[in-house]
């Protein structure tokens, strides 16, 4: 008997399964940028800092009229001072020295000096000379005295003008060059005459210590 040799198994075809991810959707986010705060434009800083200026500048002059104040105050102070020692220096009394430093005339002036020239109270020629620089050293010191208080009450002006052109800044709101020259223009006349005093003042302080020296080295 042959042998049967069994016919070759037909191969199997394979089946591959390949996985195929399904398309994801990407989002795309896009930030819209917010709008911008706006800001306020160059007119409206200039109307602050023109209002700032006015009320700072009132202010601080505020502060130096308390001091020009008391030194009005101190100077009145010392004069009467001065005068008291002067008088118990000589052993005057103030209605001899004042008929000598303020006469009605001229003629009352000479009256008066020679009644104290005979009462032996003014001795020397050195005396005398002294009587002449208490003399000057008042009218010194009064002169200095008119200018501070010219001064005092000038500065009290600009002070209440720097005031009122703040207010006037807030109510108008200044947004042209002419409206601001026309709120500084009364602040900046004052402050120049104010300037002038104290220019003023300064060259009469020098006569007024040179007269006190003198005053004193005769005391």
């Amino acid at each position: 008997m042959g042998r049967v040799t069994p016919a070759p198994l037909a191969a199997r075809p394979s089946i591959s399964i390949t996985k195929t991810q399904a398309p994801t959707k990407t989002q795309t986010l896009t930030a819209t940028p917010s709008p911008a705060p706006a800001r306020p434009g160059r007119a409206g800083a200039a109307f602050d800092n023109l209002t700032l200026f006015f009320f700072a500048s009132g202010f601080a002059l505020f502060v130096a009229l308390l001091a020009w104040s008391e030194q009005i105050r101190s100077m009145t102070r010392e004069a009467r001072d001065l005068e008291g020692h002067f008088l118990e220096r000589y052993k005057l009394t103030r209605e001899q020295l004042r008929r000598v430093l303020n006469p009605v005339s001229p003629a009352d002036k000479l009256r008066g000096l020679g009644e104290i020239m005979k009462s032996g109270k003014l001795a020397s020629a050195l005396d005398v000379k002294a009587l002449a620089h208490f003399e000057t050293f008042l009218a010194k010191s009064d002169s200095l005295r008119t200018l501070h208080r010219s001064k005092y009450w000038l500065a009290v002006i600009l002070t209440v003008s720097l005031f009122l052109a703040g207010i006037a800044s807030i109510l108008i709101r200044p947004t042209t060059p002419q409206a601001v020259i026309l709120l500084l223009a009364l602040p900046l006349l004052l402050l120049s005459w104010l300037l002038g005093l104290i220019i003023k003042i300064g060259r009469v302080e020098g006569d007024f210590f040179a007269s006190l020296k003198a005053l004193l080295d005769r005391l």
